[in-house]
């Protein structure tokens, strides 16, 4: 199908490629410019499955990539000299005036941008006049002679061009506040920083400069041409870098080279203050509405006891991570109360935290560490005696499997291996209640069934256990009660069956023909299978069709009992080919699935 896709763009520049992910991002790190200009659309293809893929930033790209897979596939299948077109139609034009007001008014402040770095290098040229005619007319020898001191001399011409420097800054900055939407105080606090802070450098350049001129008006001249190839060189050049197909390195080059010039800092800095006004005025546009607040986590309220494991389930930004940097003192409460071991979260947090062990999401490991003094550094803030944390540490070890890696140092562990050791962490000092958050991320099947057995043996010891988790396997095999929670509030609570029972509703339904070479005859089969089940349990949804496996949900027939299911099923096993079938209750992972469809998409 390859070489159909590459017949398709035949006339094209085509690259051939055995992994396009790892293609694109070498080219990327090599040149982004390149991959954006001369990378537009391009597919892979693994066994029966075909990727389209299309360069974000043309608005045509992605219907042409979809047009070139489905051309390519109708020439695989059909073999026929045609294809199918597709029309571009164009995005409305905004012709309103709001649009040519702010069209307007981005060629003011880029108008306002140049004079603003153009008067730099011509303004700060000038100064260096009068000091070549004081100094070619002697009169600053006569004043030396005089007795005035160097020093006082030049703090004195320093101090009076500041002054006249200042009077000119202030002078742009009252133009810059007549523009429509203006700029903040904050804005024209920044621009008066900037200003100051390089006329600390041009000042003394222009007095060093003084000495090598004895005509005033070429001095003036070499220093305002100086100044303004320094302030648009630079940045054109730099600009060309970015649009050409330099290199990454060869750019990041002359980025360190140019940083170091006062010049090009202070242009970099009028431009990013101009940027930041023009964002701020976009959104200020924007959020003309007041702006809805929305809370993380909102009014839970439910009781865990010792023996137990709590699951919170949900999907990325429903509030687990957020409850947990509440129960633990990461992030105050704003409404509400916890209680942990009978003492308030809010007003008790020391005394509580001595009673909580805590396993972070993310890995709160020092990463020059070595597992051990990790472990040590950890017992003996815990309290553990000094005689008894080395056996304590090793037990550690032992337990969750990473003994043979103790002496190693943080960085130098898997992802798999920082989970154990965080776990670790988390029930040093014996505490009665142990907040998990995703402890089993990053392992592998057999290291996570061994965590999993040791979390089991912590339940029946005592201990209360509180953990997120995105497995529902892992929720199953640990958790007495779950809860599931969408938008920061619980949606359902209660034992894994008993959430199976009252919002699965029905059964679900795997069948497996047996294979044949003919896909016809396959097709047949199914097709077959499809009457059976519409016949026999009305109202059945299919779910799922993959080659020879179909997979459907049985709304609860009330009328039949699992093992009059079952017997249909059998008594109709040869008649439909049927390789294999199971039939089950509804998994947790489709109950949470029901509810998760109900999260607010910005909550990520």
């Amino acid at each position: 199908m390859a070489n159909t896709y590459v017949k398709v763009l035949k006339g094209f520049n085509v690259k051939t490629v055995q992994n396009v992910t790892a293609e694109i991002l070498n080219m990327t790190y090599k040149s982004l410019s390149t991959v954006e200009k001369h990378y537009i659309v391009g597919a892979s293809f693994y066994e029966d499955i075909i990727t389209a893929w299309f360069n974000i930033h043309l608005y045509h790209a992605a219907p042409l990539s979809l047009s070139l897979v489905l051309n390519t596939l109708y020439e695989e299948v059909l073999h026929k000299n045609k294809s199918i077109t597709f029309f571009n139609y164009p995005l409305p034009r905004r012709t309103s005036s709001q649009q040519l007001k702010n069209y307007g008014e981005s060629n003011d402040l880029s108008r306002l941008e140049y004079g603003l770095k153009s008067s730099i290098g011509i303004a700060t040229g000038t100064y260096i006049l009068f000091y070549i005619r004081e100094r070619m007319s002697k009169c600053k020898h006569l004043q030396i002679i005089s007795g005035v001191n160097a020093f006082i001399f030049w703090s004195i011409a320093f101090l009076c061009d500041l002054i006249t420097y200042l009077i000119t800054v202030i002078s742009l900055l009252i133009v810059m506040t007549t523009f429509e939407g203006g700029f903040e105080t904050f804005e024209l606090g920044l621009l008066i920083l900037l200003f100051v802070c390089f006329c600390f450098f041009v000042l003394p350049l222009t007095y060093l400069m003084s000495y090598c001129f004895k005509i005033p008006s070429t001095g003036c001249g070499v220093m305002v041409v100086f100044g303004v190839c320094m302030v648009f060189i630079p940045t054109m050049v730099y600009s060309v870098l970015e649009e050409s197909d330099a290199s990454h390195s060869t750019r990041i080059f002359f980025e360190w080279v140019f940083i170091f010039t006062p010049y090009y800092s202070v242009v970099n800095g009028i431009t990013a203050i101009i940027t930041m006004r023009n964002i701020r005025k976009e959104c200020d546009m924007n959020t003309k509405l007041p702006r809805e607040v929305l809370c993380e986590v909102v009014k839970e309220c439910c009781c865990v006891n010792p023996s137990e494991c709590f699951g919170l389930l949900g999907v990325n930004g429903a509030g687990k991570t957020t409850t947990f940097k509440m129960m633990t003192g990461d992030e105050s409460i704003t409404f509400g109360d916890a209680w942990i071991h009978g003492m308030s979260v809010t007003t008790q947090q020391k005394q509580v935290q001595t009673f909580i062990g805590y396993c972070p999401q993310f890995d709160a490991l020092l990463e020059d560490l070595t597992v051990k003094e990790t472990l040590l550094i950890f017992a003996l803030i815990r309290g553990v005696s000094f005689d008894k944390c080395i056996a304590l540490v090793e037990s550690l070890a032992q337990t969750f499997d990473f003994f043979e890696h103790i002496n190693k140092k943080i960085k130098h562990l898997s992802g798999g291996n920082k989970r154990k050791v965080s776990t670790a962490l988390a029930i040093i000092g014996d505490p009665p209640i142990i907040f998990l958050d995703e402890p089993s991320a990053g392992m592998d099947p057999v290291t996570k069934r061994f965590l999993w057995n040791n979390l089991i043996r912590l339940r029946d010891a005592g201990k209360c256990i509180v953990l997120t988790s995105h497995s529902m396997e892992e929720c199953e095999a640990l958790c007495t009660r779950i809860a599931i929670m969408v938008n920061g509030t619980f949606q359902c609570l209660g034992s894994t069956q008993r959430l199976k029972s009252k919002f699965a509703q029905g059964y679900t339904l795997k069948i497996k023909i047996k294979k044949l070479d003919d896909q016809t005859l396959t097709d047949n089969r199914v097709s077959a299978v499809k009457k059976f089940v519409q016949k026999h349990f009305p109202g059945s949804e299919l779910k799922e069709r993959y080659q020879e496996l179909v997979t459907y949900h049985l709304v609860n027939p009330k009328s039949l009992s699992l093992s009059q299911m079952f017997g249909m099923i059998e008594a109709s096993r040869q008649q439909l080919k049927i390789q294999d079938y199971s039939l089950g209750q509804c998994s947790l992972e489709e109950v949470f699935l029901k509810f998760a469809k109900n999260q607010r998409e910005y909550s990520s």
